[in-house]
């Protein structure tokens, strides 16, 4: 998962997503992916992001069945 725009938008398997969408969308994506890969979510984001931002992924992925969360930092 890729945070874009503040939080408001995410970007999963290269394809835009609203919060709205989130869950359905990273369940889905963990059901696509092979067995031993299936719990872990990585988490890309600008080092500046607030936590309140970052926060809707980590509760979404939760949702979606990960139980592993990866975090990746990226200078804009």
């Amino acid at each position: 998962v890729t945070l874009n725009d503040e939080g408001s938008r995410f970007e999963i398997d290269k394809k835009t997503v609203g919060i709205n969408g989130l869950v359905a969308t990273l369940k889905a994506a963990r059901e696509a992916k092979p067995k031993e890969s299936q719990n872990s979510l990585m988490i890309i984001a600008d080092k500046e992001i607030n936590f309140a931002d970052l926060n809707p992924v980590i509760v979404a992925g939760s949702h979606a069945g990960f139980t592993h969360f990866k975090f990746a930092v990226v200078n804009k």
